[in-house]
C-alpha cells in the first residue's frame, strides 16, 4: 500500500501514531529529545526520506508547545542538545504558540546563540509573535553577521516604527542608495524607501534627513 493511507506514510505517522508518542512523553519525568528523534526514525522503513522524520519530529514539537511548553522553553537553553537541527526546530515551535513573557525571554536568548541557524529561527519565531517587547532584540539582529538572520527581519518587518532608530534609519538608507537593489528587487526597494520616507518626515528625526546635493551651476566665463 502507498499514498497517504500507507502505514510508512508522514500522513499516517501524524494521525496515528504521533498522537501516541505525545502523550507518552508528556507522562514521562525525564524528556530526551535524541530518544524521541530515534524513535521517530524507527516508525519509517530504512531508506525513507529523511524530510518525512524531520516532519514528524516538528510536528510533536509543535504539539508538546501547545500542551507541555516549560519542556521546550527549558530545552532551548540547554547546550548539550544539538543547536542545529534540534534547537532550531524547538525554536519554531514556540512561535507557534499563545504569547508568555518565558517564551520571549527563552527565544530573545537562543537569537543570539553562536550557531546562526538556531539565531534564525529564534528571530523568526520573534517576528510572527508580533510583539514589540522583542523589538529591542530583533533591532540587535538587524545588524547580525549572518545575512540569514538579518534577512528574516527585512522580509518580514512592515512596521515604520520598527525602524525607528539611529542604526535603523542608517540600515535602509544604505539600502535605498545600492543601485543593484533597486534594480534587481524594485518592489522591495520600493518599499524600503516608503519607510525611510515616513521616518525622516517625523519632527524628531529632522537632524538625521539626508541633505539635498547642492545645485551645480557652470560658470559662463568658463566656457
Amino acid at each position: 500500500m502507498s499514498g497517504a493511507n500507507s502505514r510508512n506514510s508522514i500522513e499516517y505517522f501524524l494521525q496515528h501514531e504521533a498522537k501516541d508518542i505525545i502523550n507518552r512523553y508528556l507522562q514521562q519525568d525525564g524528556f530526551s529529545f535524541d530518544e524521541l528523534m530515534r524513535e521517530i526514525w524507527n516508525h519509517f522503513p530504512k531508506g525513507h526520506h529523511p524530510l518525512d522524520m524531520m516532519d514528524g519530529f516538528g510536528s510533536i514539537l509543535d504539539n508538546l508547545a501547545e500542551f507541555c511548553p516549560k519542556i521546550l522553553i527549558q530545552a532551548l537553553s540547554d547546550e548539550s542538545i544539538p543547536a542545529d537541527p534540534t534547537r532550531s526546530f524547538i525554536a519554531s515551535s514556540l512561535g507557534r504558540i499563545d504569547l508568555t513573557d518565558e517564551v520571549i525571554d527563552a527565544l530573545s536568548q537562543a537569537a543570539s546563540h553562536k550557531n546562526p541557524f538556531l539565531r534564525r529561527s529564534a528571530v523568526r519565531s520573534l517576528l510572527k509573535l508580533e510583539d514589540n517587547r522583542a523589538w529591542g532584540v530583533l533591532q540587535e539582529r538587524l545588524k547580525d553577521r549572518s545575512g540569514i538572520v538579518s534577512q528574516c527581519i527585512w522580509d518580514t518587518m512592515t512596521n515604520p516604527d520598527f525602524f525607528d532608530y539611529p542604526y535603523g534609519i542608517k540600515a535602509l538608507r544604505r539600502n535605498v542608495a545600492d543601485e543593484e537593489f533597486k534594480q534587481y528587487n524594485h518592489r522591495e526597494w520600493s518599499r524600503q524607501e516608503q519607510i525611510l520616507l515616513n521616518l525622516e518626515a517625523r519632527p524628531h528625526n529632522a537632524r538625521r534627513r539626508r541633505r539635498k546635493p547642492k545645485a551645480t551651476s557652470e560658470d559662463p566665463s568658463r566656457s
